[in-house]
């Protein structure tokens, strides 16, 4: 997963990255969220989490 982009940004909103790949949604150490499409379409509150 690519997320060395996503660290540089030093800023408050929040970092997602959406996969392809059937994984449950994380946190990373650094606070990115990465979550499966299927969740991130079908899920209203995928992000909140």
């Amino acid at each position: 997963m690519e997320q060395k982009g996503l660290n540089l940004i030093p800023d408050i909103f929040k970092k997602i990255i959406i996969t392809g790949d059937r994984l449950k949604p994380r946190r990373t150490d650094r606070g990115i969220l990465a979550l499966n499409l299927f969740d991130f379409l079908l899920n209203p509150n995928a992000i909140d989490s």
